[in-house]
């Protein structure tokens, strides 16, 4: 347990508007103008920037938006570790669980899925991006008071997100569209992984961040690799 109370923005539905609209239609508009050409990863750079750049926005409408916010207060001590022994450990056994539950499981029998000599870096990048948007997602749709389907209206979110990046740009994103499946069957596992993540820690941000190395790791593992 990390938090005493649950803990998060707690925000009903009336208040979630901004934070789900403006960067879903913000986030490909920008990008459409902006340059994503930096990974040897087949839109692997793109998602990348998208992910970064959608947490960064939905951070600035919570900051812009946040009057008594449905957060809890810590709560008193009730002994054992300190609060930040206490997330770090259960970050680590989420993240453990993951590995466990669904990486190893893969790599043996379904696909590579541990990343090769070349392909490690590329976790590491795209981590800086996952971990703005799922740090920000978790807080967002966690929390005392928050609105019901909000968690997955944001996913819902997102996906529309990536669907109008490719109809501005198809030609080079149209692998998007054959990989969003994928992206929408990990929002489902390692969505149910984060419900039952914050149900046992009062936290939003053990989750965000053991979803956001799942991301980046199978972002990194799985998309083809390009010619510099």
């Amino acid at each position: 347990r990390v938090a005493a109370e649950p803990t998060g923005a707690g925000r009903p539905w009336r208040r979630l508007a901004l934070p789900l609209l403006l960067p879903m239609v913000a986030t490909p508009l920008l990008l459409r103008v902006l340059p994503t050409h930096f990974l040897p990863v087949l839109v692997g750079d793109y998602l990348a920037v998208h992910f970064l750049a959608y947490g960064a926005m939905t951070a600035l409408c919570l900051r812009l938006t946040q009057r008594d916010d449905g957060q809890a207060s810590p709560g008193p001590d009730r002994g054992g570790p300190r609060p930040a022994v206490r997330h770090v450990a259960a970050t680590l056994a989420v993240v453990v669980f993951g590995f466990v539950g669904y990486s190893l499981p893969l790599d043996a029998y379904f696909t590579s899925f541990v990343p090769g000599a070349g392909r490690r870096l590329l976790v590491a990048a795209l981590l800086v991006g996952t971990l703005a948007y799922f740090l920000a997602d978790e807080w967002l749709t966690r929390g005392p008071r928050a609105g019901r389907g909000a968690y997955l209206a944001s996913k819902s979110a997102f996906v529309l997100s990536l669907a109008l990046a490719v109809a501005l740009d198809f030609e080079r994103l149209f692998f998007l569209i054959i990989i969003v499946p994928v992206i929408v069957l990990y929002f489902g596992v390692y969505g149910l992984l984060s419900r039952w993540t914050y149900d046992a820690t009062g936290h939003p941000q053990v989750a965000g961040v053991a979803n956001a190395l799942a991301f980046a790791w199978a972002i990194a593992c799985v998309f083809p690799l390009v010619a510099a």
